[in-house]
């Protein structure tokens, strides 16, 4: 099959290389959510929160990004911050300090109560990026 229209049969379009793989409907999507945090700490107002997901097939990846007014800071096993599409299987998630590009730590997804907590970290002005996956 031709892709995209450069002739070229291995430039497909998204649509078709999903079709091939079985993919369609229900078993792909992507968007973003705004990911409501407990136990965040945000000095100088409300931090700006942004999500991202993609699913394919049972498969969730998503991406949360926080920057901060002043400060964020967040502890390991109390912060939390709900899923974009309801978690079938415990995984694991990432917590990554943009601004300097230096790793946090490892948090966990809990499918029981569809939820991230992610890796703490000190207070800091820096962009916080948390990315994960988990099975729906």
């Amino acid at each position: 099959a031709t892709g995209a229209g450069t002739g070229d049969p291995t430039d497909l379009t998204a649509a078709q290389a999903l079709a091939i793989l079985g993919l369609t409907g229900a078993s792909y999507s992507e968007g973003t959510w705004t990911p409501a945090f407990t136990s965040l700490t945000e000095v100088g107002g409300a931090a700006t929160i942004t999500g991202r997901y993609t699913r394919i097939g049972r498969m969730v990846y998503f991406t949360v990004e926080i920057v901060a007014v002043v400060t964020t800071a967040a502890v390991a096993g109390t912060t939390f911050c709900d899923l974009p599409i309801a978690a079938a299987q415990d995984d694991t998630c990432d917590t990554v300090d943009r601004t300097t590009n230096v790793g946090i730590g490892t948090g966990v997804v809990d499918s029981t109560n569809d939820r991230c907590y992610p890796a703490g970290w000190a207070a800091t002005g820096d962009k916080i990026v948390i990315s994960g996956k988990y099975e729906a």
